[in-house]
């Protein structure tokens, strides 16, 4: 019987995002062989949860923002002696030392670290217990990425982005000395991995949600198809700047093309300048904090992900499968899932291109519904908890004590 502990940034309960189903299914899997326990980094369990299927639980308090900032020259000495970047800047020795403690204690054999960000403590764990430590890689800071969350730097902060930049690079190859280190797709991997890291380098793709449809739902997606769905975490800069620039430049377009479309966007935590933009923009809906995203699906026909930076699990194109809803996306907002343009996914890349994809969506029915089907048929065969299940076997036939 196996003991595994789960290092999360928040408590993966209720399953209502990309990151907390795939740290579900992580649970799930070393469920089948033994306990799991959990150390959260940020959030307390939520109260409205009666039944919790770890054996233990442990919160580690984050500091404050004002424990955490420090003078320009101490910055710098962290960065460069310490490597501690933006990405890692909440640990304060106390956390990182309360969180080695706990892993000391319980003798794991198997410690599952989600987030690249999450395992700066874990570098100084001893040799035997790295070996232990399964790196979820979910969260790579891609230059786009990088220099989009960086932008309105300057003066002092110039000299400490470009430090940073270089540390960071250094902290993911410390981080690559654990024992396993997993990737989402074979495209992260190959990205970010090395020859030299080849042999503790695997992928275990996301599982695609479950989703319960009521009978009333409709399948037939395409009498709706005026009406575009948006849905992801607002909080997430890329996204929020990606359904920003499609207000923007885009959907101004479509109501000159179609006087009836509507966008209907779907999220959590959409800030004031978003709330804002909505207000003032006619046929556009914004629906914060919603606990079912099932409604908005049945109303509308095709969903867009307009990214242009950013990583994560993509598992709102394997929803919208799931739902019967054909995605048009840029190249980045589909990355890693295996997908191919006109085949199961309109791929575009600026507003003419856009257009150009929903017209073909909407003037041709079938074509409509073989995009469905192909998406639906690459999540069955793909993205499924036995596919899951599988690459953690491979893994775990590998893990030498």
């Amino acid at each position: 019987m196996t003991k595994t502990l789960l290092i999360s940034p928040k408590y993966p309960l209720p399953e209502d995002n990309g990151s907390a189903i795939r740290s579900m299914n992580f649970v799930r899997y070393f469920k089948q062989y033994g306990t799991v326990d959990i150390l959260c980094l940020s959030s307390q369990k939520p109260s409205s949860l009666s039944k919790s299927p770890f054996t233990q639980e442990y919160f580690i308090t984050k500091p404050t923002d004002k424990a955490c900032k420090k003078g320009f020259v101490k910055s710098i000495y962290d960065k460069l002696i310490h490597k501690k970047t933006w990405l890692t800047n909440f640990f304060v020795p106390k956390t990182e030392i309360a969180i080695r403690d706990i892993i000391l204690a319980e003798n794991y054999d198997y410690i599952v670290c989600r987030y690249i960000q999450s395992a700066y403590p874990l570098l100084k764990c001893s040799t035997n217990n790295k070996k232990k430590i399964i790196l979820d890689v979910d969260d790579i800071v891609t230059e786009t990425l990088y220099d989009s969350s960086t932008a309105n730097i300057n003066g002092f902060g110039t000299l400490k982005k470009l430090i940073d930049r270089y540390i960071l690079q250094k902290y993911y190859k410390s981080c690559f000395g654990f024992g396993f280190i997993l990737f989402s797709s074979h495209l992260d991997k190959i990205k970010v991995s090395n020859p030299n890291l080849v042999s503790k380098c695997y992928v275990v793709p996301n599982v695609s949600p479950r989703m319960e449809l009521p009978d009333d739902f409709c399948k037939d997606g395409h009498s709706n198809i005026r009406n575009i769905l948006f849905v992801g975490s607002l909080a997430y800069e890329p996204n929020l700047q990606g359904i920003i620039w499609f207000i923007k430049e885009v959907f101004p377009r479509m109501v000159e093309e179609y006087e009836d479309v509507r966008l209907v966007i779907v999220g959590k935590c959409p800030p004031a300048e978003l709330i804002n933009l909505t207000q003032n923009t006619p046929n556009v809906e914004l629906n914060a904090d919603s606990p079912d995203v099932v409604p908005f699906y049945n109303k509308c026909g095709v969903v867009i992900v307009p990214l242009f930076a950013g990583g994560g699990t993509r598992l709102k194109i394997l929803e919208s499968g799931v739902a019967g809803r054909p995605v048009i996306s840029t190249e980045i907002g589909a990355y890693g899932l295996g997908l191919t343009d006109e085949k199961n996914v309109m791929i575009f890349s600026d507003p003419e291109c856009f257009i150009e994809k929903y017209k073909k969506l909407s003037n041709d029915k079938k074509h409509y519904s073989r995009i469905v089907q192909n998406l639906s048929n690459v999540i069955t065969n793909n993205y499924s908890f036995t596919n899951f299940s599988e690459s953690m076997d491979t893994v775990l036939s590998n893990v030498h004590m």
